[in-house]
């Protein structure tokens, strides 16, 4: 057996390549097409709105699509639903034709991506928009209009839209609507007027026939005016799980029960107590939810929630995902087990992919090897790392087995712009089998470069 002291390897990392948009997008959405894609709907931050496939490959590298602009102008409050596998209804406020509200019809094949004719289904300066699916061929859409709040049904033939009646379930302008079909002929609508309130509508044909009573579920606090505080899931026709941020130092989770039009709820349970932003969850199973939101401090973070009757338990949070704050983010869920982030952050637009096991979260990026296990093994006793780019950046080192999601986090670091750090392991050093590899990813647009010293074990 041989021991041999040494530098290890020395490896430069390139810019982050899960970067979807190479400026700060609003307005973030994804749809899950397979276990392995999803759709990226977003405004560009600059010209225009655009969509482009996504597809998450082992070790958590994301590859893209061609970017496929839907509209001209930048398009605000951004809505979207899955008709089927491979068509989308977008609906969102039209910056570039006075504000009204419009929808159009994406087709998906491959990476491909074709639209059809835009139909506007409201004329007036619309905002706050928010789609859910009634079946294949038809979408209810909810939206603000300045003045008051409405609901509208969408049929859909081909890339052919048409509308329903507008039918107004607030006489009031509402902020973070949003909106979940409880049925076929029920739908759930949250949102706020300073207090969080929550509606029940019911539809027939392509006809909203009536509302319940509006309840207030908070209002000490309220939600502040916005785009982000509010979020909901479907857990059954009768059950809804719901997070929204209580004033600006807090968020919190909290279930919705539903009796017909009549709209109760549980107790709240805090997840984050913190200023808290950009919030969005998703099912996992059928009594576990994910939920990404920015932290005021800590910024882009992610928590699973399990749900038992009312009650919600909190796992432990998986924090600083980004080196900046996460504007606009939002979550989709692949499998699971496997979920990605679109997010703005600082100059650019990233997707994060999440591993959960249980209530644990772990991030991974796009991986880049850094050293290998020798034929019998390496110790690893020291780190250097450099950042000789422009921002702060994040680095996360993995070792383990030689693919997949499955390799473990050991380390996550924070190295300053232009900054340098070294970590000592001489009393706990990595050790690599000669199956397994360090690796390493980070999230900025920096250049960062790794050097590692240790001993090589060969027999």
């Amino acid at each position: 057996m041989t021991t041999t002291p040494k530098k290890l390897a020395q490896v430069n990392i390139p810019t982050s390549g899960n970067v979807f948009n190479i400026t700060n997008s609003t307005y973030n959405i994804i749809l899950p097409l397979t276990s392995t894609t999803a759709l990226a709907i977003y405004n560009n931050g600059t010209t225009n709105g655009s969509a482009r496939v996504m597809t998450l490959n082992a070790g958590g590298i994301i590859t893209y699509g061609d970017i496929y602009v839907f509209n001209a102008a930048q398009p605000t409050y951004i809505s979207a639903v899955l008709l089927d596998a491979t068509h989308a209804l977008i609906a969102y406020t039209d910056t570039g034709n006075s504000s009204y509200g419009t929808a159009l019809i994406a087709t998906i094949s491959g990476n491909s991506i074709s639209y059809g004719s835009k139909y506007v289904f409201h004329s007036g300066g619309d905002s706050y928009i928010s789609t859910a699916m009634i079946s294949s061929t038809s979408v209810f859409i909810a939206y603000s209009t300045g003045t008051v709040s409405n609901g509208i049904i969408a049929t859909i033939t081909g890339t052919t839209i048409a509308y329903g009646t507008l039918s107004q379930f607030t006489a009031v302008y509402s902020y973070n609507t949003t909106c979940i079909m409880l049925d076929s002929t029920h739908v759930f609508i949250g949102y706020s007027q300073g207090a969080v309130y929550g509606i029940v509508g019911t539809i027939s044909g392509n006809s909203i026939t009536g509302w319940g009573t509006s309840v207030i579920i908070e209002s000490a606090g309220g939600v502040p005016s916005g785009s982000d505080g509010i979020s909901i899931t479907l857990l059954s026709s009768t059950s809804i799980f719901m997070c929204c941020k209580y004033s600006s130092s807090s968020a919190y989770s909290i279930i919705i029960n539903i009796a017909g039009t009549v709209v109760t709820y549980g107790s709240r349970f805090t997840f984050n107590g913190r200023g808290t932003s950009h919030i969005s969850t998703a099912l996992l199973s059928s009594m576990t939810a994910i939920i990404s939101f920015n932290d005021a401090t800590l910024f882009s973070q992610s928590i699973v929630a399990t749900i038992s009757g009312n009650n919600i338990t909190h796992g432990r949070l998986m924090s600083k995902l980004t080196t900046a704050a996460a504007a606009h983010s939002t979550i989709a869920v692949l499998t699971p087990t496997i979920a990605i982030i679109n997010a703005g952050v600082y100059v650019n637009s990233v997707t994060i992919p999440l591993t959960i096991n249980e209530l644990i979260i772990s991030s991974n990026g796009v991986p880049t090897t850094i050293c290998t296990g020798a034929t019998d093994h390496t110790e690893i006793s020291s780190i250097y790392i450099s950042n000789t780019g422009t921002s702060d950046s994040i680095i996360t080192l993995l070792a383990g087995g030689s693919g997949g999601l499955d390799i473990n986090v050991i380390r996550r670091v924070i190295v300053p712009t232009n900054g340098e750090i070294v970590s000592l392991l001489a009393n706990c050093p990595i050790i690599l089998s000669n199956t397994e590899t360090l690796r390493a990813y980070h999230d900025s647009q920096s250049n960062i470069t790794i050097t590692c010293y240790g001993l090589e074990i060969t027999v």
